[in-house]
């Protein structure tokens, strides 16, 4: 389960059991792309799994980000 406290931009990644296995937050990307700091906690899972992990929490906040932005927007 990804878990996040509202408005923020840093995410927990934690197992069935509840034990945090890693965590990870945007860094400031303003004139760049996001950029993530990644720390495991654990070998349960591999980086590669994590590194998807984080490209899909990516891809969901560039979507609700483009639906707010598109919703936002008046018609003429």
């Amino acid at each position: 389960m990804i878990t996040s406290p509202t408005f923020s931009k840093a995410f927990t990644v934690v197992d069935t059991k509840g034990n945090e296995i890693a965590m990870f937050k945007r860094m400031n990307h303003f004139f760049s792309s996001p950029a993530y700091e990644l720390v495991k906690h654990t070998n349960h899972i591999s980086m590669a799994e994590l590194v998807i992990v984080v490209m899909g929490v990516n891809a969901i906040e560039k979507r609700k980000q483009s639906s707010s932005t598109n919703s936002a927007g008046g018609s003429i």
